[in-house]
């Protein structure tokens, strides 16, 4: 697991159910706690989140199929099992950081997300919402609950990124 495979359909089907758990990950979070994602009661509906499933599940799982299958079978193919994920100086100087600014932008994102995260469920905030103008404008102090799901599937593919990283900076098979 701290070390790269050489299954390329195992990092296909991995990434392809990581990344698509983050929509309906914000999704479930938001079911979860209507009260922090729209503290207004007359914004907080279910109806919201059903559109959101129905239109943007099938594009969004195609689209991440097709991200995987791309990593997973061009990006990575050839590259020799066994690296350490967590390895900085794997490869060649120049290509290692390379690789590592465009995992960076990548996997900045969501970590940023997790710290955020882990910032609002310690520190109150304060929520506002008001119906994207068809309301009166609420607000409330709270923390964020601290039961969601989205950033430990943010953290997973994450991980997922990095073992990318570690066969993309690894050697070629002959």
């Amino acid at each position: 697991m701290l070390k790269t495979s050489n299954n390329q359909v195992v990092y296909w089907l991995t990434g392809f159910a990581f990344m698509w758990c983050l929509l309906p990950a914000k999704l479930i979070d938001m079911a979860m706690a209507p009260a922090w994602f729209a503290p207004n009661p007359e914004c907080t509906s279910s109806e919201m989140l059903d559109e959101a499933l129905n239109g943007l599940l099938l594009p969004w799982t195609v689209l991440v199929a097709l991200i995987s299958a791309a990593v997973a079978f061009v990006l990575i193919r050839g590259r020799q099992s066994g690296a350490p994920v967590f390895k900085i100086d794997l490869g060649k100087p120049s290509k290692n950081i390379g690789v590592t600014l465009v995992m960076l932008v990548v996997v900045v994102p969501l970590l940023f997300d997790v710290v955020r995260y882990l910032w609002q469920i310690m520190v109150p905030q304060t929520v506002s919402s008001d119906c994207t103008g068809s309301a009166d404008l609420v607000s409330a102090v709270m923390r964020r609950p601290a039961l969601q799901v989205s950033p430990l599937v943010e953290l997973t593919v994450a991980f997922w990124l990095l073992h990318i990283r570690a066969l993309l900076l690894s050697k070629r098979v002959a």
